[in-house]
């Protein structure tokens, strides 16, 4: 489960009903998932419920990106990352592998 809740979610990306809750708690697990193998580390095991702003903000653009996205055809466009989520996500990279 993610650090980053669904509500913080729903904001990021303005919605406000629950018709798109299951879609975006989907998100917001493959964005983790995603962050996670970024970086080289499991959020739970090393932060706890108490992940870097950084992380989470990280995650809420993989995760806005992804909603905003969700019916772009495969040409290539949209189909990279905002500038900035590896930047935010860079400082917490284990590059030990431990």
């Amino acid at each position: 489960m993610s650090a980053v809740s669904l509500a913080d979610a729903k904001k990021e990306v303005g919605v406000r009903h629950d018709e798109h809750d299951t879609l975006l708690t989907g998100y917001l697990e493959a964005a983790t998932v995603h962050a996670q193998n970024h970086v080289n580390r499991i959020f739970a095991d090393d932060y706890g419920a108490d992940l870097p702003s950084p992380i989470c903000i990280a995650i809420l653009m993989h995760v806005a990106f992804l909603y905003r996205n969700r019916g772009a055809a495969s040409d290539g466009k949209n189909s990279e990352l905002p500038n900035g989520y590896k930047m935010l996500l860079e400082a917490y990279r284990n590059f030990l592998g431990a």
